[in-house]
């Protein structure tokens, strides 16, 4: 099965190098710190900062010439915004394993305090993570973004207990500390001029969640756009 995953990405990538307009390199910043209740009398605490880069190359591609690579589902929001049409897709970025890094962790879980691992979860959980690329689909002059990144952050691909079972197998479960991700829109809008320019510029996703006493997480998104 993850060969054939391999295969398909490839079969991607091969096929983007022909239609080549440009690379992309995005590095994605995430921080995130906040409290909660858990089921021990622990009152969780955790303030984290990871980061790691999604890569791939830049166009403007038919959306229905992606039938023998990786699908990217249509979002209803950009089908709206599109009145309806069928939009073109301006970049796939995947992300790049290598790029991942735990820059800060504080974790007040007597327990289970250690960061995740800065790599790709292996197991159940952790399948397709590798394929779970940002789509840029353009509407008009700007580039909406959807999925990968976008909404729940990066703490996602990162390996944690409940995703990998390399972790889960001689790891006690978590008591409850377990940071909260996503959260955001489901999807981000970029100019296209500053996707197409070659300047590297950017954006900021700065947010609350909360639900009620429960918990509360307060989260940035530092997300800068380099293209080549």
């Amino acid at each position: 099965m993850i060969l054939k995953l391999q295969l398909v990405v490839a079969m991607c990538l091969v096929m983007f190098s022909s239609l080549h307009g440009g690379t992309m390199i995005v590095r994605v910043v995430e921080e995130n710190n906040g409290v909660c209740a858990s089921g021990s009398d622990v009152f969780c605490v955790f303030n984290y900062t990871i980061e790691m880069e999604f890569q791939g190359e830049t166009g403007n591609f038919d959306y229905l010439e992606t039938g023998t690579r990786v699908m990217p589902p249509l979002h209803e929001s950009v089908m709206a915004a599109n009145n309806g049409q069928l939009p073109r897709i301006f970049c796939m970025l995947f992300p790049v394993e290598k790029s991942m890094r735990i820059v800060h962790w504080e974790n007040n879980d007597p327990e289970n305090n250690n960061p995740p691992e800065p790599r790709f979860p292996k197991g159940v959980g952790g399948m397709g993570v590798p394929e779970n690329c940002v789509v840029g689909w353009i509407v008009g002059d700007k580039v909406y973004l959807t999925y990968g990144f976008v909404g729940d952050g990066i703490y996602g691909y990162f390996a944690t207990w409940d995703c990998d079972e390399e972790i889960s197998a001689n790891q006690p479960q978590p008591a409850g500390c377990t940071p909260w991700y996503g959260g955001d829109e489901e999807y981000y809008i970029v100019p296209l001029a500053r996707m197409k320019n070659g300047e590297t510029f950017t954006i900021t996703r700065d947010f609350d969640s909360t639900d009620g006493d429960m918990w509360h997480s307060h989260s940035t998104y530092t997300i800068t756009f380099n293209p080549k």
